[in-house]
């Protein structure tokens, strides 16, 4: 289960260098813990152009997933080529066989590399929607800390254990269950793409949203055993 955000960094600079022209020509996606990424070549000769399509797992964005398109042109000297982003930023890349592995810096300015292989943008459409509805709980279940306002919503499995358990255990121990509210702010997602979520919002003070946070964060479990009040919290 991944806790921060990391993501491609458009302002950062790298490079790309893949094969054929032809080969160029289909579509790539990549995911990640956090994101997943499309990418779509267009090639007149050694002249190439095309846009970079990102979705990410992160607070800030609609329903907790934020996307953004970066456009770039560059060009192809025997296998490598050279992107210039739209931002300005420099990338690099590798072709293996069908595997496109591009080189850039993310959101948080460390290196990273990511894989991509051959797919469509439905495919990637498909993803976002996927991970959008599963991080509002269309698949799991939402629990309410009892007498406030933070609520915590989780999808997937954790350790074996399905949401729908979780969630009946926290209800044993005083949650009560609600349903998602999107207007809801949301606080933190602790969440792995395609594989499980916990997102906590909380529209009183946020007291005990962050104090939910700490508790997930530090790996202790989904929901906190406890549903007292503030002097035991963790």
């Amino acid at each position: 289960m991944a806790a921060c955000e990391s993501g491609l960094n458009p302002n950062a600079s790298t490079a790309v260098s893949p094969t054929p022209t032809d080969i160029l020509e289909q579509g790539y996606i990549a995911h990640g813990d956090l994101y997943v990424m499309f990418v779509q070549f267009d090639s007149t000769g050694q002249e190439l152009s095309g846009t970079l399509y990102q979705a990410s797992i992160s607070p800030s964005g609609a329903n907790a997933v934020k996307t953004e398109s970066f456009s770039f042109a560059g060009t192809r000297q025997g296998d490598v080529i050279a992107l210039s982003v739209s931002t300005g930023a420099q990338w690099t890349a590798t072709l293996d066989s069908s595997e496109l592995r591009l080189r850039y810096t993310d959101t948080q300015g460390l290196p990273a590399v990511a894989t991509f292989t051959p797919s469509s943008i439905d495919a990637y459409d498909s993803s976002v929607q996927t991970e959008k509805a599963a991080l509002a709980g269309s698949d799991g279940c939402t629990v309410q800390y009892p007498n406030h306002y933070a609520s915590v919503t989780i999808s997937g499995t954790f350790g074996g254990e399905a949401a729908s358990q979780i969630c009946q255990t926290a209800i044993s121990r005083g949650y009560v269950a609600v349903q998602p509210d999107p207007a809801e702010d949301i606080v933190c997602v602790v969440a792995s793409w395609g594989q499980n979520a916990v997102v906590v919002r909380d529209t009183g003070g946020q007291v005990i949203g962050s104090q939910i946070c700490k508790w997930v964060n530090a790996d202790h479990g989904p929901v906190p055993t406890w549903a007292s009040t503030p002097a035991t919290f963790y």
